[in-house]
C-alpha cells in the first residue's frame, strides 16, 4: 500500500514537472491539441444549448462530450496565445454551460454554481445577467442564500442597465425568495411586489403566476392566511392557464400548509394527495419530498405515527438526493416533534440539535426559532428550567424578528408554564394570556384547548389559580 502510494506521489510530482518544462505557447497547442481530441473521441462538438432562459434544461439535448464537459472547458482555457488570447474562442463557455446545466439536472448545485459564474465572467453583459442568476439559484438551492443574495445584486444592476425587464422580474423574484428564508418578511414582500408590476406590465402570465405563488408564502408565514389563500388560488389558476404543472403542485402543497396552520386537516391532507400525485408525474422529486414530510406531518396530528414516520423518512432521502439543505433542516424538526409526540424525548433532542445545526447554516431563522421553542419544552419538562428559560427567550425573539405569530402564541403559552416552574408567579398570568390571546387570532381550537389542559394541569400542581379564571 505505501509503494503504491509513493509511486503515486512521485508520478503526480514527475508529470507536474514534465508540464512546467514544456514553453507556454507549446502547453497552449497542447490544450488544444487534448481539446480536440477528446471532443472527437466524444462524438465531435456538442450543440449550444440555445438561449438561456428557464426552458434550457428541458431543452438541452444529450451528447456524449457531457460526461467530460468540464474537463473540455478546462483544456478550452488553458489554450491561449502568447497575447493571452483563446485559441479556440467560445468552447469554454459552450462546455462550462453544458456541465453547468448537467449538475443542475443531476441536483449537484455547488459545482452548478462554480460553472455559471465561470461561464458569466467570459459572457456579455446579456447572457453574464442570466448566468449569474442561475448561479445564484443553485446557492438558493443549497440553503446559502447569504452567499447568494449579492449575486443576484450584480445580476439586477446589469438587468437594469439592459434595460431587460422579463430577467430584472425573475431577478426579483429570486432575491424576494432569499430574503423570505432568511426571515425578513418586510423586504421579501416589497420585491416580489416590485416583481409582480414587473411581471404584469411585461403581460407574462408565467412571470406573474409564480411571483404570486412566492408572495403568498409572505403573507402564509407572517399570519394572513386568508390572504396567502386568496393569493395561492390565483397563482394557482394562472399556472393551469400557462401549463405550468411545477408551479401548480407547488401552489396545492402551499394552499395545504395553510388550511393545515388553521386547523382544517383533512382539507390539508386532501391537498398534500393532490399535490404529491402531480409532483410524482412529473417527476419533480425535490418538491415531493417536501409534501412528503408536510403530510407526515398531518398524519402525525392524526395519530397515525407510524404511517407518519415512513413518509418523512421517504421525505428526507428525497431531499437529501436533491441537494436541498434548508428543508431537509425542516423535515428533521418535524421528525424531532414526531419522537417528541411518540416519548421518544432523548431521540427528540439529538433530532432536533441536528436540525437546529442546519437551520443556523443556512438562515433559516424561522425554523431556528421553532425548534428552539420545541427543545426547551423538552427541557422544561425534563427540569431544566434555567435552560429552557434561555431557549424560550430566545425562540419569542426570532419569532418577534420574522413575524411568526402563531408560535410567538404557542411559546408564550409555554414559556409562562416555565415560569411558573421557577416560581414566578406574577410574570407567568400575564405571558400565558398573551399567548393564547394570539392564539386565538388562529382559531386553532386543538392547539388553544391542548395549551389550556397544560397551564391547567401546571398551575394544579403549583397550587394557584388557573389563569383564565384570574
Amino acid at each position: 500500500m505505501f509503494a503504491e502510494t509513493a509511486y503515486l506521489f512521485r508520478h503526480a510530482l514527475l508529470r507536474e514537472a514534465a508540464y512546467q518544462l514544456q514553453l507556454p505557447g507549446d502547453r497552449a497547442r497542447l490544450h488544444a491539441l487534448a481539446f480536440e481530441i477528446i471532443e472527437q473521441l466524444h462524438g465531435g462538438r456538442a450543440p449550444m444549448p440555445g438561449a438561456l432562459d428557464d426552458y434550457l434544461l428541458a431543452r438541452l439535448l444529450p451528447h456524449a462530450t457531457d460526461g467530460v464537459a468540464e474537463e473540455l472547458a478546462g483544456h478550452a482555457a488553458l489554450a491561449v496565445d502568447e497575447r493571452g488570447e483563446p485559441i479556440l474562442p467560445g468552447l469554454q463557455v459552450l462546455y462550462l454551460q453544458r456541465h453547468a446545466c448537467l449538475c443542475t439536472e443531476r441536483c449537484r448545485h455547488e459545482a452548478a454554481a462554480r460553472a455559471w459564474q465561470a461561464a458569466a465572467a467570459l459572457s456579455p453583459n446579456a447572457d453574464r445577467q442570466t448566468m449569474l442568476r442561475f448561479a445564484a439559484d443553485s446557492l438558493q438551492q443549497l440553503g446559502r442564500g447569504r452567499e447568494a443574495e449579492p449575486i443576484v445584486a450584480q445580476a439586477l444592476a446589469l438587468a437594469r442597465g439592459c434595460g431587460d425587464q422579463l430577467q430584472e422580474c425573475w431577478l426579483l423574484v429570486l432575491l424576494a425568495t432569499i430574503q423570505r428564508e432568511l426571515g425578513q418578511p418586510d423586504a421579501s414582500e416589497i420585491n416580489y411586489q416590485l416583481a409582480l408590476a414587473a411581471a404584469r406590465a411585461i403581460k407574462n402570465r408565467r412571470a406573474e403566476g409564480i411571483t404570486l405563488g412566492g408572495l403568498a408564502v409572505v403573507y402564509q408565514n407572517t399570519g394572513k392566511f386568508e390572504l396567502a389563500d386568496a393569493t395561492l388560488k390565483q397563482a394557482y389558476e394562472i399556472h393551469r392557464e400557462t401549463g405550468n404543472r411545477k408551479h401548480q403542485g407547488t401552489a396545492l402543497s402551499n394552499l395545504a400548509i395553510t388550511q393545515r396552520d388553521l386547523g382544517n386537516n383533512e382539507a390539508a391532507e386532501a391537498l398534500y394527495t393532490q399535490a404529491l400525485a402531480l409532483q410524482r408525474e412529473i417527476g419533480e422529486k425535490r418538491h415531493e419530498g417536501l409534501t412528503l414530510t408536510n403530510l407526515a406531518s398531518i398524519y402525525r396530528v392524526k395519530g397515525r405515527n407510524q404511517e407518519a414516520e415512513t413518509l418523512m423518512f421517504d421525505g428526507l432521502r428525497n431531499l437529501r438526493e436533491t441537494g436541498d439543505r434548508r428543508s431537509e433542516g425542516t423535515a428533521l424538526t418535524n421528525l424531532a416533534v414526531l419522537y417528541q409526540n411518540t416519548g421518544r424525548d432523548q431521540l427528540a433532542e439529538l433530532t432536533f440539535g441536528e436540525a437546529l445545526s442546519i437551520h443556523r447554516e443556512v438562515g433559516n431563522r424561522r425554523f431556528e426559532g421553532v425548534t428552539l421553542g420545541n427543545l426547551a419544552l423538552i427541557q422544561m419538562q425534563s427540569g431544566r428550567l434555567e435552560l429552557a428559560e434561555q431557549n424560550y427567550s430566545a425562540a419569542l425573539a426570532i419569532h418577534r424578528e420574522v413575524r411568526h405569530r402563531r408560535f410567538e402564541g404557542i411559546n408564550l403559552c409555554d414559556y409562562a408554564l416555565c415560569q411558573l416552574a421557577l416560581g414566578r408567579h406574577s410574570d407567568a398570568p400575564r405571558l400565558w394570556r398573551e399567548g393564547a390571546a394570539i392564539l386565538r387570532e388562529f382559531a386553532d381550537k386543538t392547539v388553544q384547548e391542548r395549551k389550556t389542559e397544560s397551564m391547567r394541569a401546571a398551575c394544579a400542581k403549583a397550587g394557584v389559580k388557573p389563569f383564565d379564571e384570574s
